[in-house]
């Protein structure tokens, strides 16, 4: 009997929705949907942060015969964190001998790339998931650039936007081996069966009547959440009960709560941190609003259309792949709260039209289901191995 092919998702961790977000959710969802007859699959996390949330995605990955591991936790001193999370990879990896080590987020990429180089898995596979990475520190961005196209087998981007930026490196041009588009997807059966049919206004407290609106996501700086702030002044003086909903946690929390706070904004506007029942808040939205600055392809937005919750979004690359203004959803300029305000203002005003936009969603994301994108994956890896 012809052995199945060892696979590793490389993860910075499995805390998603708190610390990590939508590269992690894409490599859980892929070992998920990985066939089973042809692949061994296991998850490895760089860091444990003892969180509900990650012991849930493990018992789930368990009961699909797919094993976890976790290297190291995190202690929130980066430098120490990620030598130590290097240090007890190499001998996880090692013990775990995979045929292909797919990497995800910048983290798990460079550890990727040190362990691809000192023989620890035989094939590399590296997903670029954004249009920018390393926005904190470019420098560290420009030296690793001039590395992965050499050390990985392949790198693929979730959407021809991360294809575009990763074949405009020097490095990959020199190489001569473009980068492979395969999208960000999600599971239509899955999100869906998470739908409970709960009354979630009836729970929160909101009106049937007020206008609801709803973001999803790490608070970060990518998300431009500041700029969806400032547009619920206007939004409020337009709609007296309109309400936004922040779902999510990260490292800008602290600040945007007082930004509320300073924009006398706290009576329309409602932090709920880390939610299981995320779907069921998207369903009961009048319009999920994303105000990113930059991404690669975002899940969120997946799921909200796929729910049939009408879309704005920024006009970025990647949430352009989804969004076809006036079609599927609205576009606007980033870092523009005046814009923004009108587009979530005009979904309220026009609700045929949103309703309309957000059924051609619904047909538009048909090409974006896990299943089609893990075959695709499975394909590559069998190429690369050559299968």
């Amino acid at each position: 009997m012809k052995r199945r092919i060892r696979v590793t998702q490389l993860v910075t961790g499995l805390a998603i929705g708190e610390v990590n977000g939508g590269g992690e959710l894409f490599a859980v969802r892929l070992a998920q949907f990985l066939d089973p007859a042809q692949f061994e699959v296991s998850v490895l996390a760089m860091w444990a942060y003892d969180s509900p949330i990650e012991r849930a995605w493990q018992r789930q990955l368990a009961a699909q015969g797919i094993a976890t591991h976790f290297a190291t936790h995190y202690r929130a001193q980066f430098r120490t964190d990620f030598v130590m999370a290097y240090l007890c990879v190499y001998p996880l990896l090692w013990r775990l001998r995979p045929d292909i080590l797919n990497t995800h987020t910048e983290y798990a990429d460079m550890v990727g790339a040190a362990l691809k180089a000192t023989g620890a898995a035989r094939r590399m596979v590296r997903t670029g998931h954004n249009v920018v990475e390393w926005p904190f520190d470019l420098r560290i961005w420009r030296k690793l650039s001039r590395i992965y196209p050499w050390v990985a087998d392949m790198e693929v981007g979730v959407s021809r936007a991360v294809v575009q930026m990763l074949g405009e490196n020097p490095a990959a041009r020199l190489r001569r081996r473009p980068a492979r588009y395969i999208p960000n997807a999600i599971d239509p059966e899955l999100v869906l069966a998470q739908r409970s049919g709960r009354d979630m206004r009836a729970l929160l407290g909101i009106a049937p009547q007020a206008p609801l609106f709803g973001v999803v996501g790490r608070l970060s700086e990518q998300k431009g959440l500041p700029y969806l702030i400032r547009a619920m002044h206007a939004v409020r003086a337009a709609l007296p009960e309109a309400r936004l909903l922040i779902i999510g946690n990260g490292e800008r929390r602290d600040e945007l709560h007082a930004l509320v706070a300073e924009q006398g904004l706290g009576d329309c506007i409602t932090f709920l941190g880390p939610r299981s029942d995320a779907i069921d808040l998207i369903a009961s939205l009048d319009a999920f609003v994303s105000s990113s600055l930059w991404e690669g392809l975002p899940t969120v937005i997946l799921e909200a259309m796929l729910l049939g919750t009408p879309v704005v979004a920024t006009n970025i690359a990647g949430s352009r792949d989804l969004v076809i203004d006036g079609a599927t959803g609205l576009l606007v300029p980033p870092r523009d709260p005046a814009a923004l305000a009108q587009a979530m203002l005009r979904m309220i005003r026009e609700p045929a039209n949103a309703r309309a936009m957000a059924e051609h969603a619904r047909s538009h994301i048909e090409q974006f289901a896990i299943r089609t994108v893990a075959h695709a994956y499975g394909q590559l890896y069998a190429e690369l191995l050559g299968g």
